[in-house]
């Protein structure tokens, strides 16, 4: 069975465009891979190159991402099976209100996430990150040690319960 935990994406380049960072990647389901994405950074939607464009088009049903209104479009194969999974997820909240997710915003996720565990992983090199019961998502408390038995020893003694995830542990 296909889940959305199938998914990820590979070969993610950032630039500066006009409107803030872009990128570019591969999206894959498994080993295959489906797409090519990318933001230009001008303000516009993401694209989606869907390797499977040669195939007969088939109508999908999706959601409107700022109305949550039901939408039925022509697609590829791939993009139907992502999208049946994607209309599964809750909406999501932001500055601008509750958003329901589509597309796009699942894979600027997998960007984000991929982006984020690649920084932790620089850091992790040298130092000890952790996060502790009701820090912000994304903030980590740093230790200047390399992660090691000692130093996690001294972690989860010091904090206790409190603590809440050692990145070292997780890259």
């Amino acid at each position: 069975m296909i889940t959305l935990d199938d998914y990820y994406v590979k070969g993610v380049k950032t630039f500066r465009g006009h409107e803030g960072l872009g990128y570019n990647a591969t999206l894959y389901r498994g080993n295959k891979k489906v797409a090519f994405v990318y933001d230009d950074a001008s303000g516009g939607e993401l694209a989606i190159e869907w390797q499977d464009y040669k195939e007969p088009k088939v109508s999908i049903n999706g959601k409107s991402p700022y109305k949550d209104e039901a939408r039925t479009y022509k697609g590829t194969p791939e993009e139907k099976i992502l999208q049946e999974l994607v209309n599964e997820l809750p909406p999501e909240k932001t500055d601008f209100g509750q958003v329901t997710v589509d597309i796009a915003i699942f894979v600027d996720g997998l960007v984000s996430n991929y982006e984020e565990t690649k920084q932790l992983k620089k850091w992790c090199k040298t130092k000890t990150l952790f996060r502790l019961k009701g820090d912000k998502e994304g903030e980590w408390r740093t230790i200047k040690n390399q992660f090691c038995d000692r130093v996690k020893n001294y972690i989860t003694k010091t904090y206790g319960n409190e603590l809440l995830e050692i990145a070292n542990e997780r890259v």
